[in-house]
C-alpha cells in the first residue's frame, strides 16, 4: 500500500487528499490479477499495473469514491476521467509503475518492464503504452532508455487546474 501512495500520492493529493483514507482507497482499488510485484525477502520493492482486454489494474468505483471521499468525490471523478486510458487493438497499457525510493536505480523498474513485455508478447500483444506526466522528466528519460518513444502529448485542458501538471506524454514500446 505504501509504495503506491509514495509513487502517486503527491500527484493526486489535490484530488484524493492525504493520509490513510487515500492509501486505503488506492490499495483497495488495485486488481491483484493485473498487478506485478517485485519482492525481496517478503518486502515489496516495485509494482507494475496492467490494463488490457477490458480490465484495469486500478479500478476505483464511483461508489467507493462517494463513500470514502464524500465532498472530494467530484474532483476524484475528474481525476478518473483525465486518466481513463483504454488499450487499442494489440496493445497493453502499463498504467502504473512504482519502485520504492531507496531501491531506484537498481534495475527493478527495468526488470518489471521486461517481465511485462514478455507477458504481453506471450499473449499476442505487439506494443506497450504508458503515460507520463509532463513534470516527471526523470521517469520520461527512464522510459526512453528502456525502449519507449514519445508518440504524442495529451493536454488536460480545464482539468489541468485540478492537478500539479498540465498533461502527459503518450509513450509506446513496440514488442
Amino acid at each position: 500500500m505504501e509504495i503506491l501512495y509514495e509513487a502517486f500520492g503527491d500527484k493526486f493529493h489535490v484530488v484524493l487528499g492525504r493520509g490513510e483514507v487515500t492509501k486505503e482507497l488506492i490499495w483497495s482499488g488495485r486488481n491483484p490479477k493485473r498487478t506485478v510485484i517485485a519482492m525481496e525477502q517478503g518486502r515489496v520493492l516495485g509494482v507494475a499495473g496492467l490494463s488490457y482486454a477490458g480490465g484495469k489494474s486500478l479500478d476505483i468505483s464511483v461508489w467507493q469514491l462517494l463513500r470514502r471521499l464524500k465532498a472530494g468525490s467530484l474532483r476524484a471523478a475528474l481525476l478518473g476521467r483525465a486518466f481513463d486510458h483504454k488499450p487499442e487493438d494489440g496493445e497493453m497499457i502499463v498504467d502504473m509503475l512504482a519502485v520504492r525510493r531507496e531501491f531506484r536505480g537498481r534495475g527493478i523498474g527495468r526488470g518489471l518492464l521486461e517481465w511485462v513485455s514478455g507477458f504481453a508478447k506471450d499473449r499476442g500483444y505487439n506494443r506497450l503504452r504508458l503515460h507520463v506526466t509532463d513534470r516527471n522528466h526523470r521517469a520520461k528519460s527512464f522510459y526512453e532508455d528502456v525502449g519507449f518513444r514519445e508518440e504524442g502529448y495529451e493536454h488536460l485542458g480545464y482539468l489541468g487546474r485540478f492537478f500539479d501538471f498540465e498533461g502527459g506524454y503518450r509513450m509506446i514500446r513496440d514488442l
